[in-house]
């Protein structure tokens, strides 16, 4: 009878041992997975910031270039009104 009992305690413990790991393999897996997304959230958000940041970039040099001609026409037109 007590070899019944050490024996079903050794089950029970074994049990909860068991239950209490499946638990943490469940925990770790949800964990994991909210990191995967998370990561791959960020992985869009750094996509989307890099296209923004070239399109700016894009836009700056369209900007200098104009400034670049409307200068040139400036200087031009400064040049033709001092020569009269």
């Amino acid at each position: 009878m007590r070899e019944n009992r050490k024996h079903l305690v050794d089950v029970e413990q074994r049990l909860s041992d068991a239950s209490r790991r499946l638990n943490e393999t469940k925990s770790s897996g949800i964990q994991n997975q909210s990191a995967e997304k998370l990561y791959s959230k960020l992985q869009g958000d750094v996509r989307q910031m890099s296209d923004k940041r070239d399109a700016l970039e894009n836009e700056l040099h369209d900007r200098e270039t104009h400034l670049s001609k409307l200068q040139g026409i400036i200087y031009h037109i400064a040049s033709l009104l001092f020569l009269y």
